[in-house]
């Protein structure tokens, strides 16, 4: 290799990802940080976009984007209200609460089981996905029915299939996040074997959960509105999920992309940067 090759060939970990050595408590404060601080720039985003689907489908407001111009405004001339509580409580900032908790502890869920797997050389995709549905899906439970008793118009139980409906719309984020991502970002390298692992990672990240919403959207219109109208039948809850759909199909990739498009980018350069610190890189 000449000097003009050693100079223009890019550094190995400017385009792969650390790969975990052992499983040290240094390794482990770098997996809770990058999900903490991850979860606190994304979390905002999606705070603004499950409020606005929530209260369209409740009809606190006449449509999703009226909740998001709302949201915006709010955020641009009072941002304190997103994270601080106000007397009398602000809906934003409970829900930024909520959605933080939510994706701050999937966040950490997944790396720490990448962590580990990977410190023992073994494969984690199916551990990681397993990991991040448990903490997942029972903290969004809590969540949402959190959500619709700050957000509600009329009182009730969330009903069963309600909870059922909203465990299936986050495991099929989850899936497609943190198993099927992988799996499709290693596709892409097969396909182009010139493509980097950070550049199929990023491609994957944005297609695959964005994706995903066009499934699991219906779900939760469905699940908000069996909620809200529990004496309505089958055929006028799938209307107003007919309704809704688009909308709040755009809205969901919208705040997916932020969550595992962005949030993944993001969280995965500076995991992969601190555990360069920790452990040299590879």
């Amino acid at each position: 290799m000449s000097a003009n090759d050693a100079i223009a060939a890019p550094a190995p970990t400017s385009q792969s990802f650390h790969k975990v050595k052992a499983f040290t408590m240094g390794i482990v404060a770098s997996d809770v940080i990058a999900a903490g601080a991850t979860a606190s720039i994304t979390s905002v985003i999606i705070a603004m976009v499950d409020k606005s689907i929530m209260d369209k489908t409740l009809g606190n407001t006449p449509s999703i984007r009226a909740g998001l111009s709302d949201a915006t405004q709010t955020l641009c001339t009072a941002p304190w209200r997103f994270f601080m509580t106000t007397s009398p409580p602000n809906n934003y900032a409970q829900v930024y609460r909520l959605v933080f908790l939510v994706y701050g502890m999937t966040y950490v869920a997944g790396n720490l089981t990448q962590s580990y797997y990977e410190s023992q050389q073994r494969d984690f995709y199916l551990q990681k996905f397993s990991a991040g549905s448990i903490v997942n899906v029972g903290l969004t439970l809590y969540k949402d029915n959190s959500m619709l008793q700050i957000l509600k118009t009329t009182g009730g139980a969330v009903p069963n299939l309600s909870r059922l409906l909203f465990v299936l719309r986050d495991s099929l984020t989850v899936l497609a996040s943190f198993w099927l991502a992988p799996l499709v970002a290693k596709a892409f390298r097969r396909m182009d074997p010139t493509l980097s692992e950070r550049s199929a990672s990023d491609r994957a990240d944005f297609l695959v959960p964005a994706t995903a919403q066009f499934i699991s959207t219906p779900l939760h219109l469905y699940g908000i509105a069996l909620k809200e109208h529990p004496t309505m039948t089958n055929a006028e809850l799938f209307k107003i999920v007919r309704r809704d759909y688009f909308p709040a199909v755009g809205a969901r990739c919208a705040r997916i992309i932020p969550a595992y498009g962005f949030g993944m980018m993001f969280m995965k350069r500076v995991r992969s940067q601190m555990h360069d610190r920790v452990e040299g890189p590879n």
